[in-house]
């Protein structure tokens, strides 16, 4: 771990979502990411917040394919805009006959951050934010290269999200870079991917995420509209209320199609029994490579 960067103040900006979900904004310093090679889209940091806890430090996935920032780091801007997207957690009602588990410390901390923007004072159609200073240590990124297969399929529950908005952001960058015409003369900058910038034809063709959330939990995340291109699909599956819950085995079979998971990839991150479930799920499918993203 590289402490001496907890060492440097960052004012960010928290914002509501909505059903206890927020997004947090921070400028990451240039610095970070000098002579880095921004290989995966996948990428955590440790994040401190002393108003939250003056010792505690928690890893978070950025929802930001770094690799897309880069152009803006080569302009010679000082820092680049990076988010995070969480979820405090909230204690619904429960019977006089049950009683809840008490909050671990990580879930105390993200709720003591989350307090900061006070969601019960959000109107309908208005966000509301506050700011904070916090530190980062980071990035640290888990390799993947979803570029170079055809399919990729992101099987995420919960703020297992994260991984996928991030994925999803790559897949756009390499469609934009596509459409993007050249000259001879030179080459634009464009965003792309770190990986296979010296091949000229791309194998990735379709990225399709399905978040499994509870019907109580969901809402609309903005992120989604912001990164629609050709090739990308959203599906939601909601759960709870006696709805089933989303059949992986189900979903897979019928994305991979007859050829099976030849030249196709999945990445799955949720709850651990969402991800074993996932798994299991992926081992049916001849060809198919998958990822599980899990804290050791």
């Amino acid at each position: 771990m590289r402490f001496f960067e907890l060492g440097e103040k960052l004012d960010g900006r928290l914002t509501v979502l909505g059903k206890g979900w927020y997004s947090l904004e921070l400028p990451l310093p240039r610095k970070r990411l000098s002579g880095c090679a921004c290989h995966s889209p996948l990428a955590h940091f440790y994040i401190h917040h002393s108003e939250s806890s003056v010792l505690e430090i928690h890893p978070f996935t950025t929802i930001t394919h770094l690799a897309s920032k880069k152009p803006l780091i080569q302009s010679g801007e000082e820092s680049i805009s990076i988010q995070f997207l969480f979820r405090k957690s909230v204690l619904h009602s429960p019977s006089h006959h049950s009683s809840q588990p008490p909050l671990n410390k990580s879930t105390q901390w993200t709720n003591k951050l989350a307090s900061l923007a006070d969601e019960e004072k959000a109107e309908a159609y208005a966000a509301i934010s506050a700011e904070t200073s916090l530190r980062l240590e980071g990035p640290y990124f888990t390799p993947a290269n979803p570029e170079t297969y055809k399919t990729v399929i992101c099987l995420v529950a919960g703020t297992g999200l994260s991984g996928a908005i991030a994925i999803a952001a790559a897949f756009q960058a390499q469609q934009r870079s596509e459409s993007q015409p050249t000259t001879k003369a030179t080459a634009p900058v464009v965003d792309v991917p770190c990986t296979a910038m010296a091949s000229t034809s791309r194998r990735w063709k379709r990225c399709i995420v399905l978040w499994a959330v509870r019907e109580r939990d969901y809402v609309e995340i903005p992120f989604f509209e912001d990164l629609s291109c050709e090739g990308l699909e959203f599906r939601v599956h909601k759960t709870g209320g006696g709805q089933p819950r989303l059949d992986m085995s189900k979903a897979l079979v019928e994305i991979c199609g007859d050829q099976g998971g030849a030249d196709s990839w999945c990445y799955i991150s949720g709850p651990n029994g969402f991800i074993q479930g996932a798994e299991e799920a992926c081992e049916k499918i001849e060809g198919l490579k998958w990822f599980g993203a899990r804290w050791d």
